[in-house]
């Protein structure tokens, strides 16, 4: 490994660190707090992530809704 390559090694690494803690503050955050409307009448509409019909969120997704959103999040994922 050339030396310019350690460095830009080291250099990410470095910047991936000072994001972490930030990025991590931001998700607690967001996942602590409630759906907004659009939130819920997305998530129902689909069947996803737990939420019920009434918009209210239930304590486990079936076995259909862990298998669309699995299938969803592989075809972002290859996007």
């Amino acid at each position: 490994m050339t030396s310019s390559a350690f460095i830009q090694v080291l250099l990410y690494l470095a910047v991936l660190f000072m994001l972490a803690y930030p990025l991590a503050g931001f998700m607690v955050k967001r996942m602590q707090a409630p759906l907004s409307a659009n939130e819920q009448r997305w998530f129902s509409r689909f069947g996803m992530l737990g939420v019920d019909n009434h918009g209210k969120l239930s304590d486990e997704m079936n076995w259909k809704q862990y298998a669309i959103a699995i299938l969803l999040f592989n075809i972002i994922g290859l996007v």
